[in-house]
């Protein structure tokens, strides 16, 4: 990558800026490298900085440093703005001392913190199924040391996680399944009290719970029709083919092999492959197993839509006798009212995302307007429902509502893709 120092003065749209004359921290900039899309961002700049360095590119194929005497050539039209660089700084001000809150470390923080250890453990998973499909082995140190860094990274960046854990690959819906399991599972025994080693085996577990389902048939997996009775029975037996891999995989947990052929028991007898009932259910297989199911339950299927997560909350509440009850409710305490991510429908009609939830109130988070109360787009804009008695949360919309897509918002708006 080629770059250019130019005084702020001469920012334009369409540049896209890659240093500062000062250090990111000190300015309230989310992640480093960003294009202006807008004359308020170059302002923001401009308030902050006395020089920039920008990428040289296509569009600015003949910028002359000015420091070197050489003349500015005419550039190319900036590309259309697009919303990233807006939400960015609507996500900085929502977390900027409101309510009284000052959490240890920002969800922003979080986020740059986290994303890059998330995309190299998508890309893991990714891996390791399509090697498995192949009849490889697994690589049982290289998924050791990703469990452990998803680990670190839940310890060190939990609100982070649970909003990464939203994302969901449509084409690749096995492998971004496991990934947030393993995730929210980490979490989960977080929540609950476990050590690290602990942690460590849960997320290990979680991760490679549905590693049978690569030896299903890739037509089986993505048949977009009502299954018979026969490719139900056939889909079932992903939980012995986990056990198979894994029994011939060395140096993991009995604990691990265990969840990969039992996470579709349940208590009361009425699971599969042998209808356990919960005595003989380990606490991993019934963290795991609630966790895939909710999981399960929040995302699109070809049989059902993503259901809202009080709503996957309230039906595994209701399975009465299939899920641990007290694991249950400990469940719905770190889910949350209003997890970030989600979307909710306010008293007054319009649609927001949540970005940051509070922990002193959970019920009043702060979220992004994305539609009028016509369903219509809008103006983005920070509510902080703490500071506004007046407004209320109506109820809570399920994924993909009014065609908004929180996944493109993550990817785009956070800057979540590391190249």
């Amino acid at each position: 990558m080629h770059k250019l120092r130019i005084p702020v003065a001469e920012l334009e749209l369409g540049m896209h800026v890659v240093e500062l004359d000062r250090p990111w921290e000190e300015t309230p900039f989310l992640l480093q490298g960003f294009t202006l899309h807008a004359d308020a961002d170059v302002q923001a700049v401009r308030q902050y900085c006395r020089h920039v360095w920008i990428e040289l590119s296509q569009a600015y194929p003949r910028v002359v440093d000015p420091d070197g005497g050489g003349a500015r050539k005419s550039r190319a039209a900036p590309q259309p703005p697009s919303k990233s660089w807006s939400l960015l700084r609507l996500f900085r001000k929502a977390e900027a001392g409101q309510s009284g809150e000052a959490p240890p470390k920002p969800v922003s923080r979080q986020l740059k913190d986290a994303a890059p250890g998330h995309v190299q453990a998508s890309r893991l998973v990714r891996s390791l199924m399509d090697e498995v499909r192949l009849g490889n082995a697994i690589n049982t140190t290289s998924v050791r040391l990703q469990v452990r860094e998803c680990v670190a990274n839940v310890l060190e960046n939990p609100d982070a996680m649970m909003w990464l854990a939203q994302l969901k690959a449509k084409d690749e819906r096995s492998a971004s399944h496991s990934l947030n399991v393993c995730i929210l599972a980490a979490a989960f025994g977080r929540h609950l009290g476990l050590g690290v080693a602990e942690l460590e085996t849960l997320g290990l577990a979680a991760l490679l719970h549905d590693i049978g389902k690569t030896l299903l048939p890739t037509p089986l997996l993505h048949r977009q029709a009502e299954l018979n009775a026969e490719d139900e029975a056939f889909l079932r037996r992903h939980c012995e083919f986990g056990r198979q891999i894994l029994m011939n995989t060395r140096g993991l947990p009995d604990k691990v092999i265990d969840v990969a052929y039992g996470h579709h028991e349940r208590l009361d007898g009425g699971g599969y492959p042998r209808g356990l009932t919960g005595e003989f259910l380990t606490q991993t297989v019934r963290i795991v197993s609630l966790v895939d199911a909710f999981e399960a339950m929040t995302s699109n299927h070809y049989y059902s839509d993503a259901q809202a997560s009080d709503e996957a909350l309230d039906r595994l509440r209701a399975a009465t006798g299939q899920f641990d009850a007290r694991l249950v409710r400990e469940f719905a305490e770190l889910i949350g009212d209003y997890p970030v991510g989600s979307l909710v429908e306010l008293a007054g009609g319009e649609v927001a995302l949540v970005i940051v939830s509070s922990r002193q109130r959970p019920e009043r988070p702060r979220v992004l307007v994305l539609r009028d109360a016509a369903g219509q787009p809008c103006p983005q804009r920070i509510l902080d429902l703490a500071a506004r008695p007046e407004l209320g949360i109506a109820r809570m919309l399920p994924p993909g509502a009014h065609g908004i897509d929180v996944q493109a918002l993550v990817r785009e708006g956070l800057r979540l893709k590391v190249d």
